[in-house]
């Protein structure tokens, strides 16, 4: 078996014939899990894409191509699982006023190279059209909004960002594990599942700043907790300072992701980040995907530049 980050099982066969899609209909059906099952030359040689009849409704099956007749038919246990992240590390913060500066920004960057960020400034002025427009680009979208509410309006807002076809969003983990728990189970039964993390410390706090909220703590003392406290509420990762990932990566399982803004390139301002460190000091520390901003959305050479840190990470 292909291992592609989905739990299979049998399903009974079904009366010929068989509700045949086109394969762009499949690769729409599959969003970003069309990506896993394409990039293995061994499976795309060993079966082919069908959709398939169940009593829960449609889902997405394969048919061994070599045996004659169909012997076995194959389905996802839960398609709302996420799936293994084989897209670039690298995710770009748009953190502009209006759509056009993002959209503009986009268009000279490679989607094969970055992802995209938008996060509230750019998503109030623009809605979910920019994250449309953008994925029209072809790139991944990060909706960061760091939803922190009461459960149930958490769950309605994370299974919205889903319905907008998004990669990656995100909850505040001082929200508490009902929250992200509730968070998670929004997503269970979506025909898409974007990897959920939690927001520990923003970059932008240090211990004076948690002083002020009487919580008594360094930040990464508080970061470890929220970190603990997401993992066990079944989130993919967290949000994290660099500084940080290193001591999260020593505690939690493989495959737990670290997202670390506050990335900069050597020499550039730190800005109001207070927590920052280069990109290639980032991944040796453990971060998994690293948020940078102003260093290429300011670079009169923005892909020149992400093509730099990509090359420093090697």
């Amino acid at each position: 078996m292909i291992s592609c980050g989905v739990r299979w099982k049998s399903i009974p066969l079904f009366r010929l014939p068989l509700p045949l899609r086109s394969p762009h209909s499949v690769r729409n059906r599959l969003g970003r899990s069309w990506r896993c099952l394409s990039d293995s030359s061994a499976m795309m040689k060993a079966i082919s894409v069908i959709i398939v009849g169940s009593r829960a409704g449609l889902g997405i099956g394969v048919v061994r191509v070599a045996a004659i007749g169909i012997p076995s038919t194959t389905a996802a246990e839960r398609w709302s699982d996420s799936m293994p992240d084989h897209g670039s590390k690298l995710i770009v913060a748009l953190d502009f006023s209006s759509s056009s500066e993002a959209l503009s920004l986009a268009s000279r960057l490679d989607p094969s190279t970055a992802r995209m960020k938008v996060g509230k400034q750019l998503f109030t002025v623009a809605g979910p059209d920019v994250v449309r427009d953008l994925q029209e680009l072809g790139f991944d979208v990060f909706l960061d909004l760091k939803f922190h509410d009461i459960p149930n309006t958490v769950a309605h807002a994370v299974r919205a960002a889903a319905d907008l076809g998004v990669w990656m969003t995100n909850v505040h983990a001082s929200g508490g594990s009902r929250m992200m728990t509730a968070a998670r189970e929004a997503l269970v039964d979506g025909s898409h599942r974007p990897l959920l993390l939690g927001v520990t410390v923003l970059t932008s706090m240090a211990r004076a700043d948690l002083d002020e909220l009487n919580w008594g703590a360094d930040p990464i003392d508080r970061v470890c907790e929220l970190a603990r406290l997401a993992e066990s509420s079944g989130l993919d990762g967290v949000v994290c300072s660099a500084a940080e990932a290193q001591v999260l990566s020593q505690r939690h399982q493989p495959g737990f992701l670290m997202v670390t803004p506050g990335i900069r390139q050597a020499g550039d301002a730190s800005d109001d980040q207070r927590r920052v460190v280069t990109p290639s000091d980032a991944v040796a520390a453990g971060a998994t995907h690293l948020v940078v901003g102003r260093s290429i959305t300011a670079s009169d050479d923005p892909a020149a530049t992400v093509a730099n840190i990509l090359a420093s990470l090697v």
